[in-house]
């Protein structure tokens, strides 16, 4: 490499807008490096950002919720659900063989134990919040339930 050549090259790397340049040719090596000025003017340009608030519900729970909602049946007047107050297992009996804590048609005063879920290897007594009538169980032994899943259709005693 001559110098002639050497000169072309540093020409071009002064008018380029790289920082540093290795060159290795016939046995000779050299390296060129320059501070590389940042630009004032920039093509971006400030466009208005509008703040929408969003709820502090997370996006899948909401989904949820209104998917439950679009499948809950309208309640009946003078019906009431009783609904899982945590997720877990939901049985219907204290023990595999023995028999439920109620049945379709028994009536149940508030405080029974109507079922358990178990959570987390402890079993909890889901207690009856009203007096009437079980008319609809709404989970089956042994499956899994949701927070605020329905599991059993009460029907209220008469108003008088």
């Amino acid at each position: 490499m001559d110098l002639k050549e050497l000169k072309k090259i540093i020409a071009i790397f002064q008018k380029a807008k790289i920082a540093e340049l290795e060159v290795e040719s016939e046995g000779v090596r050299f390296k060129l490096k320059k501070e590389v000025k940042e630009r004032k003017t920039s093509n971006r340009r400030e466009v208005p950002v509008e703040v929408i608030s969003v709820p502090a519900q997370p996006l899948e729970q909401t989904q949820k919720q209104s998917q439950i909602q679009e499948q809950e049946p309208k309640l009946l007047e003078g019906t009431h659900e009783i609904v899982s107050p945590m997720i877990g297992t939901f049985y219907s009996s204290p023990a595999p063989d023995s028999a439920p804590f109620v049945e379709i048609g028994q009536e149940i005063n508030e405080d029974d134990t109507v079922c358990i879920i178990e959570a987390m290897k402890i079993m909890n007594e889901i207690k009856a919040d009203v007096k009437g009538k079980i008319i609809k169980m709404l989970a089956e032994n042994g499956q899994p339930v949701e927070f605020g899943q329905p599991l059993f259709l009460i029907e209220l005693p008469p108003k008088g």
